[in-house]
């Protein structure tokens, strides 16, 4: 998912360190998969949502506040109507919280800010499906963590160890971590 590189990043950075740059998650979501997203109901309509490009914002239209800027495809059908290609922007805010005991990053107050399809026309005539797909997108993200971090390594097992919040300043996460 878009937001796991927020605590990813964390992951891969040296023990001890106390800050990530947006240029550092910007660029590690430059080098994976963003979000990919299938709805289908036989009969009614299918979609198939792939973002491919992002980019984070911490802390710079509001405190505390993540944006993610979402762009990609998407490929939609309606009934046994042919199906229509788009390009899709999706932004959207939340606070990234980690809970270090469960060891996972939720985004609080996330919520869809904007979304745009082109061409107009494929808009016009889907959108309502697009937001019915980031409503749903929107709920996982309130209820559901976006990374959990693992014991997989040494590393990520200091961090599991050690990370006990994040906060969000402009520019940059800081990583709050238990000396002890």
């Amino acid at each position: 998912m878009l937001l796991q590189s927020l605590l990813l990043s964390a992951a891969l950075l040296t023990p001890g360190q106390t800050e990530i740059t947006e240029q550092q998650i910007n660029s590690m979501l430059d080098h994976q998969g963003l979000v990919e997203r299938n709805v289908d109901m036989p009969g009614l309509f299918s979609a198939k949502l792939t973002l491919n490009h992002g980019e984070v914002q911490l802390g710079r239209r509001q405190e505390d506040v993540a944006r993610v800027i979402g762009k990609g495809d998407a490929r939609l059908a309606m009934g046994n109507k042919a199906p229509v290609d788009a390009k899709v922007a999706i932004t959207f805010d939340g606070k990234p919280r980690y809970d270090a005991t469960t060891h996972s990053l939720y985004l609080d107050d996330a919520k869809v800010v904007s979304y745009s399809m082109e061409p107009k026309e494929v808009q016009a005539q889907y959108g309502v499906m697009l937001e019915l797909m980031l409503q749903n997108l929107q709920q996982r993200l309130v209820n559901q963590p976006i990374y959990r971090l693992g014991a997989q390594n040494k590393q990520l097992l200091w961090w599991r160890q050690h990370l006990t919040g994040v906060d969000v300043e402009p520019g940059k996460l800081l990583l709050l971590i238990n000396k002890g």
